[in-house]
């Protein structure tokens, strides 16, 4: 996760995307400050 913000889900535009209908289309937000990660 080298990005600020990284989405995750079932949108083609997700950073990393997740093909499982259980799966919202943005399920998740990552996002980096510093060494630290907020979800």
């Amino acid at each position: 996760l080298e990005a600020d913000l990284t989405t995750v889900g079932r949108h083609s535009a997700a950073d990393i995307l997740l093909d499982d209908v259980t799966v919202s289309r943005r399920h998740v937000e990552v996002e980096r400050s510093g060494d630290r990660y907020r979800v």
